[in-house]
């Protein structure tokens, strides 16, 4: 068999196993008595929760809330509504946000035989974003947990009491939460919490977030988790994104615990299209699966998971957790060290490591990686797709074939490495010296970050044995190669699932050359081009580079738009009381075009407007500024909103030149602005009740006030958008009015 027809069939079979492994399981349908996860009861509830969109403090999600109330009730959970105005503070840099809203959390439990024991929580959000359903965000976690109930109850009482907590107001700002763990007594009572969430329409469960010091917690979901997938790096790299969810919260807390989530199928994210029929069943078997394990462990438990060192830890494609202490990475790399010396101790003479192979190998493998990245650079910048959440929406609706075209981008990169760099002459000290670099990585990781250090260990450790195994080159074994193929096809699709978790989760297509090179140290002795036939290793890498060009090329010449992946389009009306623009995000699409008319141009300068809106002059529709800025008694700055009912939020950022003295929100006092943060936005959802901001600055400060208040509909005797078309969707707040406004004044 020829290199390419074997590096050919070694790829098919990786990306085989790793699509079996990646499949969510079929739905069950099993009955009400049953003691394992029913998917389809699951979806009865999702149908119920999610026909439309409920954003907090929306008749429609006072409905969900009733709906649910009853249906915990029925449950035996004895729930009661927490009522409460809940503000979240969270500062990014040199700015401070505060998102407020009234909250009506649902609790309640699930009595176990000994209620002074700590309990487990169980906690999703009811509330979805404005434009969106949320059938999976958050309303199949919601119906997980109701699911995991009625088995945990057929299975007899736990050992400690169960909390099940459905918080409101998580879209906001985690607004819920908060209020649950500073205000309610059931909050004292908990003493390890399940947190599950859902940010796309499909894909596998991950638990992707523990608390600190997660040893023992890792340990139960080793034993309990069905068909888990995560890693220690997971959480590792979460903690470094600008993401949040009602996990932080109790993480704050000091609390330990598990975070779910499945993020396939994004482009349903917050989006309309995030319906029941788009919901792929498998996912929320798969979520019931991963997490009623692990909720019956804690729930029958005589005691729960204590405080122990971080453990390293990976799912083995889905069937099962490796978890080992961090300073066992370090055994990992010396095997894979002993391995190194062995290959090279059994070669011949003549084949025996030079200096200049061993360095012609790690050359070969950094140039792999090196062009791997520049390769997905430029991929990623050929789809003719920006950056941030609207733009990418092209790439989401066909995500498999962009995934496909980086995955082919990546392997001719990780082959033109070798075919430029290494002469081919000694295959086996090459190799070498490419293990060697992921020795030395290993090594780095395991000293500075060694929760990650598992990530190229562990590669390196397959391929010294694979090296060990035919370390005399092409004369081998038939057996050796065969023991080879099928220990380097199980670490391939193990990589291959990294590679997909990372282009999933984050658009960073660069950062996923790190696998194509780890890819590398399995499949050298296939890259390698024979003695002085560098032109041989090229085919491959010229294959790989033309196929990912044509599925490029056909992305840039169709439209990705069809009735399942609709494109997104938010017609406004905005007014400052003195002109009128009919307005949308910037794009160019022909309803776009057309409900914008003649004259449409960038709003940067709509003082309050959101950012990039694009617009053109329209009919002015007279209304009072909802809001009024004045000066107390004592020289501060007091702004003051009345909002009517057909308010939904409202946004107001202040800047100011210096340091305030003191800033109160609504009578409650707030840092923000009062030390080195010059920048405070305030978000008031759902509040149709009045809202003040006070501000105390020295004598001489200037500040800056800009406002947008949302209101719902679009006003009367001003013409309507045209109707939309079956490839147009209404986005968040499509259809709204924005009464925008911006002041200037001095202290």
């Amino acid at each position: 068999m020829s290199r390419l027809a074997a590096l050919a069939s070694l790829l098919a079979a990786a990306f085989l196993l790793f699509y079996v492994g990646a499949r969510t399981p079929q739905p069950r349908s099993d009955g009400p008595a049953s003691r394992n996860f029913c998917a389809r009861c699951a979806l009865a509830e999702i149908a119920a929760i999610a026909p439309r969109p409920h954003p907090v403090g929306s008749p429609a999600n006072a409905a969900v809330r009733d709906y649910l109330f009853a249906r915990m009730k029925l449950l035996g959970l004895s729930p009661r509504i927490q009522s409460a105005d809940s503000r979240q503070v969270m500062n990014f840099g040199k700015d401070a946000w505060i998102a407020v809203a009234p909250v009506q959390n649902l609790v309640g439990v699930l009595p176990g035989r000994d209620p002074s024991l700590p309990a487990p929580a169980l906690m999703a959000h009811y509330d979805s974003v404005p434009g969106s359903p949320g059938a999976a965000d958050d309303a199949t976690s919601v119906a997980t947990i109701l699911d995991i109930v009625r088995a945990l109850r057929v299975r007899g009482a736990p050992e400690r009491d169960v909390i099940v907590v459905i918080t409101d107001g998580e879209e906001p700002g985690l607004l819920g939460a908060r209020a649950f763990f500073d205000h309610d007594p059931a909050a004292s009572h908990v003493g390890f919490v399940m947190n599950l969430e859902a940010r796309g329409g499909g894909g596998r469960t991950s638990m992707f977030e523990t608390g600190a010091n997660d040893g023992a917690a890792i340990g139960l979901f080793q034993r309990t988790a069905v068909a888990p997938y995560s890693n220690s790096i997971f959480p590792f790299l979460y903690r470094y994104l600008p993401n949040n969810t009602d996990f932080t919260i109790a993480k704050k807390r000091g609390l330990p615990g598990f975070n779910f989530a499945f993020i396939g199928r994004q482009f349903d994210y917050h989006s309309p299209s995030s319906t029941v029929a788009a919901l792929d069943a498998g996912a929320v078997q798969h979520m019931g699966e991963t997490t009623l394990g692990p909720a019956a462990a804690l729930a029958y438990s005589a005691q729960l998971p204590t405080r122990t060192p971080d453990v390293v830890y990976s799912d083995v494609l889905g069937a099962g957790v490796i978890a080992y202490p961090t300073v066992w990475g370090w055994a990992v790399i010396v095997a894979a060290a002993i391995l190194i010396i062995a290959v090279a101790a059994q070669l011949p003479g003549l084949e025996r490591p030079s200096w200049s192979a061993l360095i012609q190998g790690a050359v070969a493998g950094l140039a792999s990686l090196t062009l791997a990245a520049v390769f997905l650079y430029l991929a990623r910048q050929a789809t003719g797709v920006g950056q941030g959440w609207i733009p990418y929406r092209p790439l989401l609706a066909r995500f498999p074939l962009f995934e496909a075209a980086m995955v082919l981008t990546a392997l001719a990169g990780m082959v033109l490495g070798p075919a430029i760099f290494s002469r081919g002459e000694r295959m086996a000290s090459g190799w070498i010296g490419l293990l060697l670099t992921g020795l030395v990585v290993s090594i780095v990781l395991q000293a500075f970050v060694p929760l990650t250090a598992f990530l190229v260990a562990w590669p390196t450790l397959v391929g010294a044995a694979c090296a060990a195994l035919i370390a005399g080159g092409w004369r081998a074994a038939r057996l050796a190669w065969l023991w080879y193929a099928m220990i380097a096809i199980v670490a391939l699709a193990w990589i291959g699932g990294a590679f997909h978790g990372l282009l999933q989760g984050l658009d960073i297509a660069p950062a996923c050359a790190v696998f194509a090179w780890l890819a590398s140290l399995l499949l050298w002795p296939l890259i390698c081009p024979p003695p002085r036939r560098n032109w041989v290793a090229l085919g491959p890498a010229v294959l790989f580079a033309v196929a990912a060009c044509a599925i490029l090329l056909g992305m840039r010449l169709t439209q990705p738009w069809s009735a399942r992946y609709p494109r997104a389009v938010e017609p406004l009306y905005v007014t400052n009381g003195k002109q009128a623009w009919r307005a949308s995000l910037a794009s160019t699409d022909p309803w776009t075009a057309a409900y914008l008319g003649p004259g449409a141009r960038p709003l940067p300068n709509v003082a309050g407007a959101p950012d990039a809106l694009i617009g053109a002059s329209a009919p002015l529709q007279p209304a009072p500024p909802p809001v009024a800025i004045s000066r107390g008694p004592d020289g501060s700055l007091v702004v003051r909103s009345d909002p009517t009912d057909r308010q939904d939020a409202l946004v107001a950022t202040f800047t100011i030149s210096q340091p305030a003295l003191a800033v109160e929100v609504d009578g409650a006092p707030v840092s923000a602005l009062t030390a080195r943060r010059s920048r405070l936005r305030i978000v008031w959802t759902a509040e149709h009740r009045p809202e003040t901001v006070v501000i105390r600055a020295p004598v001489g400060a200037q500040i800056d006030v800009a406002y947008s208040a949302w209101l719902s509909g679009w006003p009367s005797g001003v013409p309507a958008p045209p109707p939309l078309t079956s490839t147009v969707m209404p986005w968040d707040r499509a259809g709204s009015s924005v009464f925008i406004g911006q002041e200037r004044l001095r202290f």
